[in-house]
């Protein structure tokens, strides 16, 4: 009887050991939280989701900083997550943009996590970039690009979801149209989840049709009025070009 049981002690220890081990390789797919939806467990373990990281955020202009990692893919995929059909496109010898291509069986996503800076508890998330769409379908948003986000207190738990406003792509295609939200920061909140996606209507099929998103800015402000006021000036600035 004791040396059935050191057998099946001993067997229980190997199996310790495999599962250990089988986290350590792959860390971020173990730490995969409950409460997100099935798809971002499958970005994460998705061997073909790219990540690199060597920018820095850039200031803007003096006191302002956008907090996202290569907003304008001048630096290629560095510092993005990709999952589906979605990368970085070369428009010219200088230029590139992010794209994304829907399909029903499976759809396409771009996000950056970005830690907050200490203390923004209480202040305000602008997200802002443009988006395009190659072609549309009549009355309906599907294809069209979007901006989304999380508000998370430690990684997985989401503490609030950012939408609406005036993130969605509305106009007709091929045109380029500003979008942005502004949101409170929620006190717990420690990272945000940025993300570039398409929408999709019940009735209409993904086929394929690009996407793409370029000029990207996350930034925290002390009040709603100066992150409302910094998109007005934005706003006046490409009126006066």
């Amino acid at each position: 009887m004791l040396n059935l049981k050191n057998q099946v002690v001993g067997i229980l220890a190997v199996l310790a050991m495999l599962f250990m081990a089988a986290c350590s390789e792959n860390p971020l797919n173990s730490q995969a939280p409950e409460n997100f939806e099935n798809f971002e467990r499958d970005i994460i373990a998705d061997d073909s989701s790219v990540f690199e990281s060597s920018s820095k955020p850039e200031e803007i202009k003096k006191g302002i900083i956008n907090l996202l990692v290569n907003p304008e893919a001048r630096d290629g995929r560095t510092g993005w997550w990709f999952y589906g059909n979605s990368g970085v496109t070369d428009v010219t010898q200088n230029k590139r943009e992010f794209y994304t291509r829907d399909h029903i069986e499976q759809p396409s996503h771009i996000w950056q996590d970005v830690d907050l800076p200490y203390g923004s508890g209480g202040k305000f998330l602008l997200m802002y970039g443009f988006g395009w769409v190659e072609k549309i379908v009549e009355n309906s948003i599907t294809r069209h690009p979007y901006l989304y986000g999380y508000q998370m207190s430690n990684p997985g738990y989401i503490v609030q979801y950012m939408q609406g406003q005036h993130m969605l792509h509305t106009v007709g295609a091929n045109t380029w149209q500003e979008l942005y939200g502004i949101f409170p920061i929620e006190a717990e909140t420690r990272t945000i989840r940025f993300f570039l996606n398409q929408a999709s209507q019940v009735g209409d099929t993904p086929d394929g049709t690009m996407a793409k998103y370029d000029n990207l800015e996350m930034i925290v402000f002390e009040t709603l009025e100066e992150a409302e006021l910094y998109v007005a000036s934005k706003t006046r600035s490409r009126a006066s070009d």
